[in-house]
């Protein structure tokens, strides 16, 4: 079996003959495949020459650009369709040093994990190059993806990685739901659920500095849908109904209570507004614990406790969300408050079914 590694690219021209010479020092005995989408700067083309003078090149031609995660799984078939083993996937443009590429191998060849992680929050990784906004936006995605999805790797957004050829095997790549970056956070998902050893090594990313970045409004907006339903899939649909509808009640109430309060009790708006907001979430308390959780056997003050935890931050997110997108990306405020509320609910209930009334819920 010979080790492949899966680059991914879309207007590299300026990366691309570098990377690979960079590659292939470092990893001699490693094929490579340039998956590219059609790039308009020729990149594509610049790849059939590479290829043409060394056997160990690969090219892989898609007919448009349709995210990263579908072109990692249109690499991952060509690979299965060969006899590699293992498979890598890594960055075109430098911020993943070629140089690291046998850290990352060794570890599966040797039989020491199945799926190894170059990873940027264990002790000995870093970031470097990148704006404050940026390292907290993915510092915030990437907890977040393992809060709602009770992920145990330090860094779950990683897109430096090698799998155990079995492992992708062991699956059909073509249910795979991420067509984007959750791509990297699905991969692990399905690695750690199922029972597949998982090892990070630590590596230095670096922002690149020639080209420019992928990520766009599109590319966040289908990556936080992706990551919903990742998380859906560890709860019942008929728990995520049953708090919506919670939900919907205590809106009711958090309005009608303030009205009551000034219209009828004569109270200042900003206590009347306060009141609401305490009844309702004393009224959300009582009906996820009792109906939607059914977790009753729990003691109740500690349950309590975790559930204002939750809320508070499940707010905070909401506002750090819609702030966020709004002044540093330049959203329209109504999408960027769509996208606030998904990922604070996501949050809440996630955090509320797996956290909040832990060991408390009985069995359907």
């Amino acid at each position: 079996m010979q080790p492949l590694v899966l680059i991914p690219t879309y207007n590299e021209r300026d990366n691309l003959k570098r990377l690979i010479t960079a590659v292939r020092q470092a990893s001699p005995a490693t094929a490579i495949l340039v998956i590219d989408d059609n790039s308009p700067d020729g990149t594509g083309a610049l790849a059939d020459r590479l290829a043409a003078a060394d056997t160990k090149v690969h090219v892989l031609h898609r007919a448009q650009k349709k995210g990263l995660g579908r072109a990692y799984q249109a690499g991952f078939t060509w690979a299965l369709a060969g006899s590699f083993d293992p498979i890598c996937t890594m960055d075109a443009d430098f911020s993943h040093d070629p140089v690291i590429l046998p850290r990352l191998i060794k570890p599966v060849v040797a039989d020491q994990t199945d799926i190894c992680v170059g990873s940027r929050y264990i002790a000995g990784g870093r970031i470097l190059g990148w704006t404050k906004d940026r390292h907290l936006l993915s510092v915030g995605a990437n907890r977040l993806a393992k809060f709602l999805l009770g992920l145990r790797p330090h860094d779950v957004t990683a897109g430096y990685k090698c799998y155990r050829r079995s492992f992708l095997e062991s699956f059909n790549l073509g249910n795979l739901i991420s067509p984007g970056y959750a791509f990297q956070v699905e991969m692990l998902e399905r690695g750690q659920r199922g029972g597949w050893r998982i090892l990070e090594i630590p590596i230095t990313f670096r922002d690149r500095v020639v080209g420019y970045s992928k990520v766009s409004r599109h590319e966040l907006v289908t990556s936080i849908r992706s990551l919903v339903l990742l998380a859906s899939r560890r709860a019942s649909l008929r728990e995520f109904i049953k708090f919506c509808l919670v939900g919907g009640i205590n809106f009711a109430i958090d309005l009608g209570t303030t009205n009551l309060g000034v219209i009828i009790l004569h109270w200042s708006a900003v206590w009347a507004g306060y009141f609401g907001v305490i009844l309702a979430l004393l009224n959300s308390f009582i009906l996820n614990r009792g109906w939607t959780f059914r977790a009753k056997r729990g003691k109740v003050w500690p349950q309590m406790i975790r559930f204002f935890i939750i809320n508070g931050s499940g707010a905070a997110i909401n506002g750090g969300l819609y702030t966020l997108l709004l002044l540093h990306f330049g959203w329209h405020y109504n999408l960027a408050k769509i996208v606030a509320i998904i990922g604070s609910i996501s949050w809440n209930f996630i955090g509320t079914k797996f956290w909040v009334f832990r060991g408390g819920q009985r069995s359907s």
